[in-house]
């Protein structure tokens, strides 16, 4: 099972995954591995392999998520559908 947060975009609604969020999260942070370490507790080089693609356990998830400031909720997600653009979506 993929844990996924669902976005609404401008032309309707996206899933991304939740490490694809942190990972943005960790980037758009400014914060080096360094310091995410140390307030966090979390290996620089959990961190780095991280960022190349592995994935974390929920616990390492849970407090790099806290760290930057993000919760993460579970339920049945409420979607509205985006409202008609009026353009057509080539395939």
């Amino acid at each position: 099972m993929m844990l996924a947060i669902i976005e609404a975009g401008r032309y309707g609604f996206v899933v991304a995954s939740i490490s694809d969020q942190l990972r943005r999260a960790i980037e758009q942070s400014g914060q080096s591995r360094y310091a995410i370490w140390k307030a966090t507790g979390v290996a620089q080089s959990t961190l780095s392999r991280f960022m190349a693609g592995e994935g974390l356990t929920l616990d390492v998830i849970d407090r790099l998520a806290r760290h930057l400031g993000l919760n993460l909720t579970t339920g049945p997600a409420k979607l509205t559908p985006a409202k008609p653009t009026g353009k057509r979506v080539s395939r």
